[in-house]
């Protein structure tokens, strides 16, 4: 869920003081997504009980892109701490067969900036309550495999700190709804594959800038994936991760079309995945290319599960 964990208005700072306002590019996706903060074994459900989870999430870059993908001009660097606890119950009952679910989290974010462009540093505090019920299961496609799979529909509830007069906040001052399926293959000889697609639909920002306009970010594809092979023991695996975001259409402002708006992003890593005594450990980081009006950079995400 960390989702992007990080990035919102960063150029709308800019965008207020240009001379064509309805011209500026904007970073304004929720900050709140999950880029990258899951990976491996993404569909496999855990027994039923609670658990937490801890993402622990550092994110740095020294690139601002625009939307051709070109580098915006000086020097801009961007860093973010981020600590997401997340709460898990899993049912024991079945629903049509399927084990039913609901999850709750919110991240804590540090942000700290140095930028040309004019960008305030600092602004921390914590974003989003994101909550979603879900529902998985599993079945054998092959006799030597096992194919697992769930599915949510995540509420991003607008109680994170925001300021209309600030180009960063953790929080995004608006709805999201993401419908999502995730899914992990495990295959024979210790292979598995797994991804997470989401589909983003944003609601109003009803005070955006300093002259509080109704801004909406264009709707999203965004995806994190994996793939995995586990090495010396099944406990523990090695291979590589990811993520990948598209915004399908541009952002609008007072119900106008904001021209070069939409985001996008690719990220590939190495990722190492732990189970010892219960307790799941995955390390991933990730380093981002073809990103257009994002920052470019490398995100680390440590997670850790844990069942009470």
């Amino acid at each position: 869920m960390l989702k992007k964990s990080i990035l919102i208005l960063l150029l709308v700072g800019f965008a207020f003081f240009a001379s064509n306002f309805y011209r500026a590019e904007a970073y304004n996706q929720n900050p709140n997504l999950n880029l990258g903060s899951t990976g491996s074994l993404e569909g496999v459900l855990p027994p039923p009980g609670f658990y937490f989870t801890l993402y622990n999430a550092y994110y740095t870059a020294s690139s601002f892109r625009d939307g051709d993908g070109k580098k915006l001009p000086g020097s801009n660097e961007i860093d973010v701490v981020v600590l997401v606890p997340q709460f898990t119950y899993v049912s024991s009952q079945k629903i049509f067969g399927l084990t039913p679910g609901l999850q709750a989290i919110c991240a804590l974010q540090g942000l700290d900036v140095d930028s040309d462009l004019g960008f305030e540093s600092g602004r921390s505090g914590f974003g989003d309550l994101c909550v979603g019920p879900f529902l998985g299961g599993n079945f054998k496609p092959t006799e030597s495999s096992i194919f697992f799979y769930n599915a949510e529909v995540s509420f991003y509830l607008p109680i994170g700190r925001y300021d209309n007069k600030k180009a960063i906040n953790p929080g995004a001052n608006l709805y999201t709804v993401e419908p999502w399926i995730n899914f992990t293959w495990l295959l024979p000889h210790g292979f598995e594959i797994s991804s997470r697609l989401h589909y983003t639909y944003n609601a109003k920002n009803h005070d955006f800038g300093p002259e509080s306009f109704d801004m909406q970010p264009g709707q999203a594809f965004h995806m994190n994936y994996a793939a995995t092979k586990s090495v010396f023991n099944e406990n523990f695996r090695l291979g590589v991760c990811g993520y990948y975001l598209k915004q399908l259409n541009e952002d609008k402002i007072e119900g106008k079309h904001v021209p070069d708006s939409k985001e996008q992003v690719f990220a590939i890593g190495p990722t190492a995945v732990l189970n010892y005594k219960g307790t799941f450990f995955s390390l991933n980081t990730m380093y981002e290319t073809e990103v257009e009006n994002r920052t470019k950079g490398i995100k680390s995400v440590l997670r850790i599960i844990y069942k009470f």
